[in-house]
């Protein structure tokens, strides 16, 4: 885990307190944040997932769409440098481009493009973060085996086209797009990547965690806000009762979700291929994303018909929450993937 009282994590934590709002790529490119997870030896900082997580939390308190952005560009960096700079890649850093990774799927599950015997990449990616503008992708693919591998990409060659996707109500900023592919070249990796696969999931859920906190502390800092300005009945909000309730429901919601996140990023610490941890991690995100959605709700209903109006944020934050907690795939299959393994214990 990283010292926080360490210089570099002290220069990061400054580096996210210049951050605006909602800082276009070209502001995260200029701060550093882009190479976050870029191996030092590829031309990166080299931080890890831990730090990215950090980063995502504090980005998702205003715009959790830019914190997606962001997390997607990690998430690709995470899978491909997850064992070091391949050596493909030692001649040719690639600091400040930026990646793409799929999102709301089941990487074991999901019907990934296919390999061909020439080593040619086929098919379709649905709901790439960062495909609109992405210059590489990261993805996973099935070889002609059935076995799974990691599969590295430029956009912009023969065979890559973007399309438009569908359109989802949440994450506005992610830049998700849709790529079709069509015997596509590019850098494939493919060993012991079932346990690395599982290492990556347990990072991302983190990250994940992490955005779902940094929401659920922006819902409440607004709703504190309107309650203590707002005016009704003759008096402050405040001083009605049930706005005092959902106020604390929403601070135990918050306390609680960054309890788990504490937890899970210690998970992280552990040996890889540790299951008991994977799953921790895993069920972790399952309690923070209910927690998410349950205080996004109170924080649309506490603010009346002004919870639906977008000067507050509030509505785009109860959908952001919705899809974050399905950036891994739909909550009720990892649901029931959780609880198999419990009953296998």
């Amino acid at each position: 885990m990283i010292d926080w009282m360490d210089e570099s994590a002290a220069e990061l934590m400054g580096v996210v307190e210049q951050l605006p709002q909602a800082p276009s790529p070209q502001q995260m490119r200029d701060l550093g944040l882009m190479d976050l997870c870029l191996p030092e030896a590829a031309g990166g900082i080299g931080m890890g997932a831990e730090a990215l997580a950090r980063v995502l939390e504090a980005l998702a308190q205003h715009d959790a769409g830019s914190a997606a952005w962001l997390y997607g560009h990690g998430a690709a960096q995470l899978a491909w440098y997850g064992r070091g700079v391949p050596d493909g890649d030692a001649e040719a850093p690639l600091p400040g481009q930026r990646w793409a990774w799929p999102g709301f799927h089941d990487v074991g599950r999901h019907d990934w493009p296919c390999v061909d015997r020439k080593g040619l990449v086929s098919g379709r990616l649905s709901a790439c973060l960062l495909g609109q503008t992405a210059d590489a992708v990261v993805t996973p693919v099935r070889m002609p085996d059935g076995q799974l591998a990691l599969f590295h990409f430029q956009v912009a060659q023969p065979g890559v086209v973007r399309q438009a996707g569908a359109r989802f109500m949440g994450l506005q900023a992610a830049g998700m797009a849709d790529l079709q592919l069509t015997q596509v070249g590019g850098q494939l990796q493919c060993d012991q990547l079932e346990a690395r696969l599982q290492g990556l999931a347990s990072q991302l859920a983190a990250c994940v965690m992490a955005m779902l906190c940094g929401l659920m502390h922006g819902s409440l800092q607004t709703a504190q806000t309107y309650a203590t300005e707002r005016h009704q009945g003759g008096g402050n909000l405040l001083g009605w009762g049930e706005v005092r309730r959902l106020l604390a429901v929403q601070h135990e919601r918050l306390s609680m979700a960054q309890a788990a996140l504490s937890s899970a990023l210690r998970a992280l610490a552990r040996p890889p291929g540790d299951q008991d941890a994977a799953s921790r991690v895993q069920a972790l995100l399952l309690q923070c994303g209910e927690a998410a959605t349950a205080l996004a709700t109170d924080g649309v209903q506490l603010l009346g018909g002004n919870g639906y109006m977008k000067d507050y944020g509030q509505a785009q934050r109860l959908c952001d929450a919705w899809q974050l907690q399905g950036l891994m795939g739909p909550a009720a299959q990892r649901r029931q993937d959780l609880l198999a393994l419990c009953l296998q214990a």
